[in-house]
Formats: C-alpha cells, sequence, structure tokens
C-alpha cells in the first residue's frame, strides 16, 4: 500500500511537469506556483480525514498532490 501511494504522487508530478513551464509563461510563474502550494497543502491537511475514509480516495488525493508538485517544479 505504500509503495502504491509514492508512486501516485511521482505519477501525478511526471504529468504536469511536462507542460507546467508553459503554463508558467502563460499564466506567470508565481500564480502556478502559489495555486500548487494551496492544493498541496489543502490535501495533505485533509489526509487524515481522507485515509480513514477509503483507500481509494487517498489514492486519488496522493495523485493531486503529485500534480501539485509537477506544477511548483519549473
Amino acid at each position: 500500500m505504500q509503495g502504491s501511494l509514492l508512486t501516485a504522487t511521482f505519477y501525478g508530478s511526471i504529468i504536469t511537469i511536462a507542460f507546467s513551464g508553459s503554463i508558467a509563461d502563460r499564466f506567470g510563474p508565481k500564480l502556478i506556483f502559489a495555486g500548487g502550494c494551496m492544493i498541496y497543502v489543502f490535501v495533505t491537511m485533509a489526509t487524515p480525514f481522507l485515509a480513514q475514509y477509503s483507500f481509494n480516495v487517498y489514492f486519488a488525493s496522493r495523485v493531486v498532490m503529485g500534480l501539485a508538485e509537477g506544477s511548483s517544479e519549473k
């Protein structure tokens, strides 16, 4: 289970790393970085509740965390 959760975060970040630079060029790096950080913080705070609810929901939240993390990479 731990391995699949770490993999979910990795795959989420790989998806957004590819095109986050072009999105940052269009909307500005500050906006993209701030949005990614806010999503990451919100999902991190919701993690205990999501983990109690269901593993699949927690897995999806880790993918969302990866998407937010990937948008902050550039």
